[in-house]
């Protein structure tokens, strides 16, 4: 249920949608983008670690990918991520999960030669 949180908190983001909605399909998925989508502009996400921060309490990193054509695309998309989701406190993730805290946690970009986009890794925590 964390994902699907994640999942529609970005998906419900206007700014974010309208750069990565294609027709009826929102380019956001789980690990990697299917080999056979066409996009300018979409995001992975994948959980990269999870640890017990208080009993009953938990911390996940999460690795959001933002990949675009231009530098610039996969920029503002990372500043769109950046935006919902750093110092967020006692809140419905994506109006379905209740989390204590989301907040930023480190960012690095690169230019993928196989596939020719420009990838920024934003990673968030989100304690819960």
């Amino acid at each position: 249920m964390l994902e699907q949180g994640l999942y529609n908190a970005i998906k419900n983001d206007a700014t974010i949608s309208a750069k990565i909605k294609v027709g009826a399909i929102y380019n956001i998925y789980p690990l990697v983008i299917p080999e056979d989508v066409q996009y300018s502009m979409a995001i992975a996400y994948t959980e990269i670690t999870q640890r017990l921060a208080y009993p009953l309490a938990r911390t996940s990193i999460f690795q959001i990918n933002c990949l675009a054509d231009t530098y610039d695309d996969a920029l503002g998309l990372a500043n769109d991520i950046n935006r919902i989701f750093d110092d967020q406190n006692e809140y419905l993730l994506g109006g379905v999960f209740a989390v204590k805290r989301t907040a930023f946690y480190g960012r690095t970009a690169f230019k993928d030669p196989d596939s020719n986009k420009f990838i920024y890794v934003v990673e968030i925590s989100i304690k819960y």
